[in-house]
């Protein structure tokens, strides 16, 4: 049930019905099995060191399609907007071109495509270079590659050292960094 209503955003009402349950019953059993998995995640959920960051993985050396070209590759960056529920006097600062409230979420995968890190907490009028910048500021822990290792951005970040943006000619064409 906690799967459920986590992984596929469905109401408490609707797995009750799934399932057979009242919603008192279900809200109970909810918060049981979320207060576990949050003492588990703990033993489980840990954030790499430094090392682990910048460790080049096998499978990109032992490729020579990219090896040459993904030297100093570390992860790549993006974002993603989840819809929230806000208060009234907060909708207009979380309010998208898609007549909903977001959030904006950063985030940064591997080669392996393991999160290494999670920044949420820009409304979603923020542009992407702006969502970093707050990243930076407001986060000590934010992982910069050294200086001879780079993240794959997007368009919206700037192309500047430890961030590899798509050259701007490449703008009108369908730019993939895909390595399987």
């Amino acid at each position: 049930m906690l799967l459920r209503i986590c992984g596929h955003n469905e109401v408490q009402r609707d797995v009750g019905l799934r399932f057979g349950r009242n919603q008192e019953t279900l809200q109970k059993k909810f918060m049981e099995v979320l207060t576990a998995t949050e003492l588990l995640a703990g033993d489980y959920i840990r954030t790499p060191t430094r090392e682990e960051l910048h460790r080049i993985t096998e499978r990109l050396q032992v490729d020579r399609r990219y090896w040459p070209y993904f030297s100093g590759f570390v992860g790549a960056m993006d974002e993603t907007h989840v819809c929230v529920k806000v208060k009234l006097e907060l909708q207009r600062m979380y309010w998208n071109r898609h007549d909903n409230a977001s959030l904006n979420i950063m985030a940064i995968c591997d080669l392996n495509m393991l999160f290494t890190y999670i920044w949420n907490g820009a409304p979603e009028s923020c542009h992407n270079t702006a969502v970093l910048a707050m990243a930076q500021q407001s986060d000590s822990e934010f992982p910069l590659p050294s200086l001879e290792k780079y993240y794959l951005v997007d368009f919206g970040y700037p192309n500047k050292q430890g961030f590899l943006a798509p050259y701007r000619s490449s703008r009108n064409r369908v730019v993939r960094y895909h390595m399987s």
